[in-house]
């Protein structure tokens, strides 16, 4: 208990009668002066009463905005590239109009497995390598993707790196060694220019390297049949419509003597893959499309 504490109770005495007539008379006057106002107030109104004075509003509440929702893509749209469209691939490369340090360029495919070159290609890249594969510093690149995948088979590399395919297809340098009249391409040559073709065939170069592939001509398979790879309209493939057999990420181009594309297509593992190869066509070329069967 604190030593200021004081008792709950303590009796007081009366205090002396003089000092409560003392306090007894504000008492009274200030009684009558009540009594005189409310009279003065009664006049004034005319007896009415007065009006309530209104509360005064209480102020408003603001609830926050709910943040906005944030839109779900839906379902069968590709966002981002991942792994189904392919690798998202950075090359470095000279630029023909620079001898100065070497420029970076993001490849990145779309939502068809379709990569876009067109960075590197734009500012015209000459000796390309790969630096980084999906955001990481690396320099190889494992297929991924359907398109990479047939690409990697039209190669016929040992190993499952298609790093040297992004650098050739990066690459617009006219003056590559295969490309000077007189080279001789030997066939795993002519092997690696189809996997860079099925990986980007609208190369700038692309015309050049499909007239070195069309020096080539594959014999038949074992089972007498066209196999994948390139062939001479007029031998081994005649004029006709021909139906994949054991496709698996099927790509196929029907060539002129030019070096130009009449027809390509990509077809994805599981669908059918036909073509109808033309009398005029020059080259039939193919790869991870198996043997092709003609019809009749």
């Amino acid at each position: 208990m604190s030593s200021h504490h004081q008792p709950y109770y303590t009796p007081t005495p009366p205090p002396p009668a003089p000092k409560r007539a003392a306090w007894l008379f504000p008492v009274a006057l200030t009684a009558a002066l009540l009594a005189v106002g409310g009279t003065v107030f009664f006049l004034l109104t005319n007896g009415d009463e007065p009006e309530p004075v209104a509360a005064l509003p209480e102020p408003a509440t603001t609830t926050p905005a709910a943040p906005p929702a944030v839109p779900t893509p839906a379902r069968g749209i590709t966002t981002a590239a991942d792994d189904e469209t392919g690798n998202t691939v950075g090359v470095s490369c000279f630029l023909a109009s620079n001898v100065g340090p070497r420029e970076n360029f993001t490849i990145k495919p779309d939502r068809n497995g379709r990569h876009d070159f067109s960075p590197a290609w734009n500012a015209e890249g000459y000796f390309c390598d790969v630096i980084e594969v999906g955001g990481s510093q690396l320099e190889i690149v494992n297929p991924v993707s359907d398109r990479e995948q047939t690409a990697l088979r039209a190669s016929e590399y040992a190993d499952d790196d298609i790093a040297s395919l992004f650098a050739i297809c990066a690459d617009v340098n006219p003056a590559e060694d295969f490309l000077k009249p007189g080279y001789q391409m030997t066939t795993a040559q002519v092997s690696e220019l189809t996997g860079a073709l099925v990986l980007c065939p609208d190369q700038p170069l692309s015309a050049k390297w499909r007239q070195l592939i069309q020096r080539e001509d594959r014999p038949a398979t074992a089972g007498g049949a066209v196999g994948d790879g390139p062939h001479r309209v007029g031998r081994l493939v005649k004029a006709g419509t021909y139906t994949a057999v054991d496709e698996d990420g099927c790509y196929w181009e029907r060539q002129s003597g030019s070096g130009k594309v009449v027809e390509s297509r990509f077809v994805a593992p599981g669908a059918k893959a036909t073509v109808t190869v033309r009398t005029g066509d020059t080259l039939f070329l193919s790869a991870g499309c198996g043997e092709w069967r003609r019809a009749g």
